[in-house]
């Protein structure tokens, strides 16, 4: 995905975030936090770190908010440990607190 589509994509996701609270917010949350991070690796392969690191931080927290707690037994069954590459990319970087 291109990076306005990307940003698109956000935008449309958060709107239905919205809308899916109630109805399936742990699918949602995890449809940002894998937007999200698309998002922060695309801003990094274009040398934007500050951007990369801010989108990855919200990539990050979305998973957490989805329930993939590094470590936890969902982050061990989930094929792509959304939370833990997000975290390895910003405690490689001294962005993580």
């Amino acid at each position: 995905m291109d990076e306005a589509a990307l940003e698109a994509a956000i935008l449309t996701a958060h709107a239905a975030f919205d809308e899916a609270l109630a109805a399936d917010r742990p699918k949602a949350t995890r449809i940002l936090a894998q937007l999200y991070y698309e998002a922060a690796t695309l801003k990094a392969q274009n040398g934007q770190e500050d951007a990369a690191a801010f989108l990855m931080t919200h990539a990050y927290v979305f998973a957490l908010e989805a329930g993939e707690w590094p470590g936890s037994r969902q982050s061990e069954d989930c094929s792509d440990r959304l939370a833990e590459k997000a975290r390895t990319y910003l405690r490689e970087r001294g962005r993580e607190v």
